[in-house]
């Protein structure tokens, strides 16, 4: 699992899975200065999430900002890919 940023999207491909995304200049700049990025995962089910179907921004935030979901996630650091 390697995450790719290519203009101005972060995008991140696992099996059966990809999740892409706008990202600010400044954090895809760091990422490709560093080679590297800090990724969590949480370990508890999403209530408001399902597959295929596209939540807000907002809602997101919430989740992945959340002090247990955070403490309670599997972090790691992903060297970054370049485009092919």
């Amino acid at each position: 699992m390697k995450p790719l940023f290519q203009a101005g999207q972060a995008v991140l491909t696992l099996p059966h899975f990809t999740a892409q995304y706008p990202a600010p200049p400044e954090w895809l700049a760091t990422a490709h200065e560093r080679g590297e990025v800090h990724a969590m995962s949480a370990t508890r089910p999403w209530p408001q999430g399902a597959p295929g179907r596209p939540v807000s921004e907002e809602l997101l935030r919430s989740f992945a900002g959340d002090k247990e979901v955070i403490m309670t996630s599997a972090h790691c650091v992903l060297p970054v890919r370049s485009p092919a």
